[in-house]
């Protein structure tokens, strides 16, 4: 039996989350160009790290990586992105 590699990297479920996000959150931020925080809560974190390096994240305009349970300071002039799990537990957090 044999397989195509190049093929594989393309359709396995990494490559398909990493391009659902690229495409559907991370490029229209980088098109709007002002910097956001982005805001994560444990399930996204690991999604997110597992797709993409930090830098590759940054470079979309985003200034800044936040877990969800993590107590945040305030930064007004910086508008936030969250990708969160939806469940009450979640988004009573929020």
């Amino acid at each position: 039996m044999s397989w195509n590699r190049r093929a594989l990297e393309k359709s396995g479920i990494r490559n398909i989350c990493r391009r659902k996000i690229m495409d559907d959150i991370l490029m229209p931020l980088k098109k709007e160009k002002e910097w956001k925080i982005l805001i994560l809560d444990e399930f996204a974190m690991k999604v997110i790290s597992l797709c993409f390096k930090t830098e590759e994240v940054m470079a979309c305009n985003i200034a800044l990586i936040e877990n969800l349970d993590d107590i945040r300071e305030r930064i007004p002039y910086l508008s936030a992105i969250y990708i969160i799990t939806p469940s009450v537990q979640i988004t009573e957090c929020v």
